[in-house]
């Protein structure tokens, strides 16, 4: 296809592509812990806390933002997961999550297994951009992951590769995975990745209101993210600006390639809703485990937001797959919690 005729928020799927993700899911379910309990996450394993939180959609919105969730002003509640990447010891370097599934969104579903469910997910990190740029760059990647696990060659090769090699994906998965935060209320996220807004394309942001959350007190605790939220929580509350970025070029604003950062000089970033998390205490047992139970996934969604790319396309296959795998090992419910299953906490 002539790169001149690709539309706004169009989708191009390269020849392989289906087999190349049943080859990334294969990979991926046979990484799973299976032998502990409960049994962790394939991605961003260590929670650093499941907090209550309300998303609050702006009452002022322009029209052409008045799409899905965001298309009357309404207060949903919400679960927000911060999360690492790898890492077990906050000191260390890594990629941090921010995993947000709001409740009472009524509406047409991406995903059929979804029918029923009235929850939304928004799945951020702490980088504007992922490392990988596609599915057959992901396939390569997760065979090196693959391999360093299972032997002490393939642990070197993957070691080299990333203090050497300058080719992708390994220059951005050293940025990704170097961000130390002093917590999590205090991190900036991005989606990554492209999402639609009814016939258009968008990047989500969540920008956090420093104001309301001043650094902790520094810490050595391999737990300091946790222990930061949940000091500054039991006496204050937080808040998140959640923003939309439209893409204006379809060529310089790639659907395909999310190590691509869209320019805010031609298009900023725009406040659509305010996350609020209020006071709490949310480190105790039920809520913990509420948190284990919930499956966050970019295709838990109102049509109208769908993931776009072939990232999120390898995602709908491999979320879902290793979600109900773990939640059935767990026992877990698969069907999407409601707001009356939150804790009161």
């Amino acid at each position: 296809m002539d790169p001149k005729s690709i539309g706004v928020g169009e989708e191009i799927v390269p020849p392989g592509e289906a087999e190349e993700i049943s080859r990334e899911l294969a990979i991926n379910l046979s990484l799973l812990n299976t032998k502990v309990r409960p049994v962790l996450r394939g991605e961003h394993p260590k929670s650093d806390g499941a907090v209550r939180a309300e998303f609050e959609v702006l009452d002022d919105l322009p029209e052409a933002l008045k799409i899905g969730v965001f298309r009357v002003p309404a207060r949903y509640p919400a679960v927000i997961r911060f999360s690492n990447g790898r890492a077990t010891d906050d000191n260390q370097g890594d990629i941090h999550g921010m995993a947000i599934k709001l409740f009472g969104v009524s509406g047409e579903r991406a995903l059929e297994s979804d029918r029923t469910a009235t929850t939304q997910d928004f799945v951020l990190a702490d980088d504007p951009v992922f490392f990988i740029k596609n599915v057959k760059e992901y396939l390569y990647f997760s065979r090196l992951v693959f391999q360093a696990r299972s032997s002490l060659w393939g642990k070197i090769v993957f070691i080299i590769k990333l203090i050497f090699s300058r080719s992708s994906p390994w220059p951005s998965l050293k940025r990704a995975i170097s961000k130390k935060p002093d917590s999590p209320l205090r991190t900036a996220f991005w989606s990554q990745t492209p999402y639609r807004l009814g016939e258009r394309a968008v990047k989500y942001h969540a920008r956090p209101d420093l104001s309301l959350t001043p650094a902790p007190a520094p810490s050595r605790s391999p737990n300091k993210l946790r222990i930061a939220t949940a000091e500054h929580l039991r006496e204050h509350e937080s808040s998140f600006d959640f923003m939309i970025q439209f893409q204006t070029d379809p060529i310089a604003d790639p659907i395909e390639d999310p190590t691509v950062i869209w320019d805010e000089n031609r298009s900023p970033f725009v406040k659509v809703a305010t996350l609020r998390i209020p006071r709490q205490v949310f480190d105790v047992e039920s809520m913990n485990a509420f948190g284990e139970r919930l499956s966050f996934n970019p295709w838990h969604t109102l049509v109208e937001h769908a993931p776009l790319g072939g990232i999120n396309r390898a995602r709908k296959a491999i979320y879902e797959a290793m979600s109900i795998k773990r939640r059935e090992l767990d026992g877990f419910p698969l069907d999407e919690p409601v707001a009356s299953d939150i804790p009161a906490v």
